[in-house]
């Protein structure tokens, strides 16, 4: 991961294993595309009420530092804005931003530089719409049009559709989750699981009985997922209890990585 990227998965579960007891494997990121992944679980930190940690769209979030654990963990502010009551996750796009017509202004969260800190930034946040995507699912700032802001939930990972192809562009193949799977190393498992938080990336699940996998986890959707149900286009919501069929990616060197990489996913409705 390059300096502009997001904080690695690794410091991250450090904070969250100050909340969640005992270590358990996760997965571990080594791609470019590690800033989209992150932001995921660090989206599902705060809004599980867990650790903070860094989020910045290559370089664009706000360090804070919040003790636990008896010390002081690097933590961070989510970029995003509050619209009609639903946070939209910030992040830089594949495609550059076209702009539709204006909408209602938007809120950015404040952001605490330190514990008991005076909260910086925040307030009021002109907001426009984006050619081609409903603003449900994505929104722009019209003071900054490098970013768009993603609600949760929308599976932007399935390709051919306008919001995969402008976060990850119009490949037929991008995202790929697959590619940390190692052969002979990987099986296949189908599991049932009820949602957390429906993040930008991954979805953060409970995985329900029966299972001898690690029941607080991740499932990360990519572009060769086939996904039925959940409308059109597919959305998933907390609470939403799923069916999948996932790869369940282990290493042989590492005894911490476990990755669950959806090959079908069977939503409600």
């Amino acid at each position: 991961m390059n300096g502009d990227d997001l904080i690695g998965l690794d410091e991250i579960g450090d904070a969250l294993r100050e909340r969640e007891g005992p270590p358990h494997p996760q997965p571990r990121r080594t791609r470019s595309r590690v800033s989209r992944v992150a932001l995921a679980c660090v989206f599902a930190a705060l809004v599980v009420g867990g650790a903070a940690a860094l989020v910045a769209g290559r370089g664009e979030g706000r360090e804070q530092h919040a003790a636990g654990g008896g010390g002081s963990a690097a933590a961070a502010c989510a970029a995003g804005i509050e619209w009609h009551g639903t946070f939209y996750a910030g992040i830089k796009p594949e495609v550059p931003v076209k702009l539709g017509g204006s909408l209602d202004d938007g809120t950015e969260p404040p952001c605490n530089d330190t514990v008991g800190g005076t909260p910086s930034g925040g307030g009021s946040r002109a907001v426009a719409a984006i050619e081609g995507i409903s603003p449900e699912q994505a929104i722009a700032s019209t003071g900054d049009p490098t970013l768009v802001y993603v609600a949760p939930g929308w599976l932007a990972e399935l390709p051919q559709t306008p919001l995969h192809d402008l976060i990850y562009g119009p490949s037929a193949v991008e995202p790929n989750e697959r590619t940390e799977c190692e052969p002979g190393h990987t099986t296949t498992a189908n599991v049932h699981a009820r949602v957390r938080v429906a993040g930008l990336g991954a979805l953060t699940v409970t995985l329900l009985e029966p299972t001898s996998l690690p029941h607080e986890n991740w499932i990360f959707p990519d572009a060769r997922t086939v996904v039925s149900g959940g409308g059109s286009p597919p959305r998933v919501e907390p609470g939403d209890v799923v069916r999948a069929q996932v790869l369940v990616c282990r290493h042989g060197d590492d005894p911490h990585f476990l990755k669950l990489v959806a090959k079908r996913l069977e939503l409600p409705g």
